[in-house]
């Protein structure tokens, strides 16, 4: 999706999305597809709130990833899309309240993927023991989120 925000009002900033869906498109399916080939099954978190311009990214979003699942066998086979809205839980309890909640709303998820666990044999090479089968990809407004979102979902 292209978007930008701007505007006067540097707390809430306009929201615009500035291609359509058909133009947007094509990079999306690119993108998608190029995540499933190097990562296998995909997850997103939506961490947007319901804030007014936050709420038009997300129904931007959702359209684009129905749109794909469409047109693509494979982005309908392996991605899948979670909603969680950040600040209200930061608000309600903090950073503990949101990792729990986070962690229930995609726990599910997380253990089919599984994990990356290598191990190292006698020679020193190391040495596959389990694989992981997808990965997880946030979806923030805000530099500092995508790392913090990862130490959220380190167990």
């Amino acid at each position: 999706m292209f978007w930008e925000e701007g505007g006067g009002q540097p707390f809430n900033p306009k929201i615009t999305i500035t291609r359509p869906i058909e133009a947007s498109l094509p990079a999306f399916l690119r993108h998608f597809e190029d995540l499933l080939e190097h990562y296998g099954a995909l997850h997103c978190i939506n961490l947007l709130g319901s804030k007014e311009g936050e709420a038009a990214l997300t129904l931007a979003y959702e359209a684009h990833l129905r749109t794909a699942a469409d047109a693509d066998d494979n982005i309908a086979g392996a991605v899948g899309m979670t909603a969680f809205d950040f600040h209200q839980h930061a608000k309600v309890g903090g950073i503990e309240s949101v990792k729990h909640h986070l962690a229930r709303a995609v726990g599910e998820v997380s253990e089919g993927f599984g994990a990356c666990v290598v191990g190292v044999d006698e020679q020193g090479r190391p040495t596959p023991i389990l694989s992981q089968r997808g990965v997880f990809r946030t979806n923030c407004k805000g530099a500092s989120w995508p790392s913090f979102t990862r130490r959220l979902l380190r167990r």
